[in-house]
């Protein structure tokens, strides 16, 4: 039995008067019950508990205080000559007793018992027999049911057990027997003493009693507990704790190495929330991945929803919403702990004329920032132009770059070499300067990016083009296969012990000097599939030196020029391939076919 106080506000409940609530529950339940004798028919009166609670249901969270009442009179001392154990024998007689008495008793008298000794023998009577037992010749012990974990020392409930035997039976001297589960302990000899000399009138003597009991908290202070319930009752606590159950079992079961903290803190900037975007997105949250930014300037048309999976027939009501914006609203749906970020952005390109010079830098500035700010970068988009400015960003910033594209019935994903390695690898990557010949060392040593096959400078793919020449056309299959293993790609490269340094799987040479499997298998370049012939084909290439994108003079104008040299390249298609050289290669090959052409003709 117990008495519960409950209050509204955490105020109220700080501000109960805890000395006051436990003597008043001590003195109405336990002392009045010892004063009428009550306790000898239930004694388990004695056992009455105080518990103070205050629930936060919106936090899932409880504040509660226990206080198990223990009362004495005043200046009273409880002392015993000894404890000791009882041996097996007696132990397996008194359970034995103890059996026949609870199956011949109500519940109510369970818990304390007199026992009488005779001649080695045991028999357990109710405390409610008292005046028979006492008053009788044959030797008797008070049993109680202890709680205690300590070998040598019974619990406080003996203290409110010794104080009501005291004052109703008249005796200050007993033989205490405490049950527990395995030996039961015997306590010898136990003397109450006080300075109370006349304790015939139980009533009188309320005033003189103390009580005690509040349960000390974590700290060991006396003060209330709090637990929070948020794990087991707040939905979204139990989804948080949930949602790797997939990759637990599989760190358990299969991959032991898996490093889930590494994933959980990697964060990715996903260019592009169309097809590729959101099957990207949905592959990342599987793999434990939750710090997502989607970066898009279009809006949910009608045909989105059937072919790409994060969006709904009401996001394009009234004009569509914003597709960044309403690709992390739907993830939050699907995880709310997700930490996901959107912007609606124009990412300027090569080839498409600048006609607002300053909101061209400030969505410049806007990219340079969140690639600054994220681990890998995601290229999604469209068009190949919008992907040549992103790709200089994260070259030169030394990021994991994945690139993700769409044929008719054909993928590729590939990953970007990254300058340097591991030795060299540090947070300032603007050192770079004209000056610097870093890049071009490296330029052979390093994975291609997507424009290092491009003998053109990427241009505006949209001019002069038709609305369903504009589109992407593809089988609804291929965005799913190619956003899965661009995942798997990352998933890959994270667990190699070189990480963004990685060398890649090479498939046209014999033994892969230098390369080093992940502990997911090999770590390839590109990957392109066709769903044609069912076909997947992993590729191996080099950057190229009069690369558009990532050859060194490229990346040395970068540095040198910044936003200067990228306003020539958005409004000059040519002044790239001047640069680097390509305008000179295809002057020389038209020359070498005009030569060949005029060979033919003599012969």
């Amino acid at each position: 039995n117990g008495t519960l106080y409950n209050a509204n506000t955490i105020e109220e409940f700080n501000n109960y008067d805890k000395k006051s609530i436990l003597r008043n529950v001590g003195l109405e339940t336990i002392y009045n019950k010892i004063v009428n004798q009550e306790w000898l028919k239930n004694p388990n009166e004695l056992t009455h508990f105080l518990l103070l609670t205050f629930a936060d249901l919106k936090q899932h969270a409880f504040h509660y205080w226990f206080a198990f009442p223990s009362l004495s009179l005043s200046d009273m001392e409880i002392k015993y000559e000894k404890s000791e154990l009882l041996n097996e024998e007696i132990q397996l007689k008194l359970q034995n007793e103890l059996l026949t008495f609870k199956s011949n008793h109500s519940k109510e008298e369970h818990g304390f018992y007199l026992i009488i000794e005779n001649e080695n023998s045991y028999q357990i009577k109710s405390l409610s027999e008292f005046e028979n037992v006492i008053n009788g010749n044959e030797k008797y012990y008070l049993g109680f049911s202890d709680p205690s974990a300590l070998n040598e020392y019974p619990s406080m409930i003996l203290r409110n057990y010794l104080l009501a035997s005291y004052l109703t039976f008249k005796k200050d001297l007993f033989n205490v027997i405490a049950f527990r589960q395995d030996q039961s302990l015997l306590l010898k000899n136990v003397k109450i003493t006080t300075s109370i000399e006349n304790i015939e009138n139980i009533q009188e003597l309320k005033d003189k009693i103390s009580v005690i009991g509040w349960e000390k908290n974590t700290k060991n202070k006396l003060g209330p507990r709090f637990t929070n319930m948020g794990s087991t009752m707040d939905p979204i606590k139990l989804a948080e704790s949930s949602v790797t159950l997939n990759l637990q079992l599989m760190k358990w079961r299969m991959f032991p190495t898996l490093n889930l903290d590494k994933l959980g803190k990697t964060k990715c900037l996903l260019i592009g929330s169309g097809t590729l975007g959101c099957h990207v997105a949905r592959n990342l949250m599987a793999w434990g991945i939750f710090n997502i930014t989607f970066v898009d300037r279009t809006r949910v048309s009608f045909s989105n929803p059937v072919r790409q999976p994060l969006y709904e027939y009401e996001d394009c009501l009234n004009g569509g919403k914003d597709k960044a914006s309403c690709a992390a609203e739907h993830l939050r749906r699907i995880y709310p702990n997700v930490n996901v970020q959107s912007h609606s952005l124009d990412i300027p390109m090569p080839g498409h004329f600048i006609t607002d010079r300053q909101k061209t830098l400030e969505s410049y500035k806007k990219l340079h920032d969140l690639i600054e700010e994220h681990d890998v970068i995601y290229l999604l988009t469209d068009t190949r132009e919008s992907r040549w400015l992103p790709s200089l960003i994260g070259i030169r910033k030394k990021k994991i770059i994945i690139n993700a594209a769409l044929g008719f019935e054909s993928y590729l994903v590939m990953r970007y070499g990254v300058y340097g390695d591991n030795s060299n690898d540090n947070n300032n990557n603007d050192s770079t300067n004209e000056n610097n010949d870093e890049f071009k060392e490296m330029t052979s040593k390093r994975l291609g990016c997507y424009f290092c096959n491009d003998v053109v400078a990427p241009v505006n793919s949209t001019k002069d083009r038709t609305l369903d020449q504009q589109c992407t056309v593809t089988r609804p299959g291929v965005s799913a296969i190619a956003g899965s293993l661009a995942v798997e790609l990352l998933v890959s490269l994270t667990h190699h012990p070189e990480y963004k340094y990685a060398s890649a799987y090479n498939p046209t040479s014999q033994n892969n000097d230098g390369h080093v499997e992940s502990d997911l298998g090999v770590v390839p370049h590109q990957i392109r599939g066709s769903i044609s012939n069912y076909q997947t084909n992993l590729l191996y290439g080099s950057s190229y030196n009069q690369c558009t994108c990532c050859s060194p003079i490229v990346l040395q104008n970068y540095a040198k020029d910044d936003f200067n040299f990228l306003e020539r390249c958005f409004n000059d298609s040519k002044y790239l391939e001047e640069l680097t050289g390509l305008k000179q290669l295809h002057e020389q090959t038209l020359k070498l076919l005009q030569d060949f052409d005029y060979s033919s003709e003599e012969e």
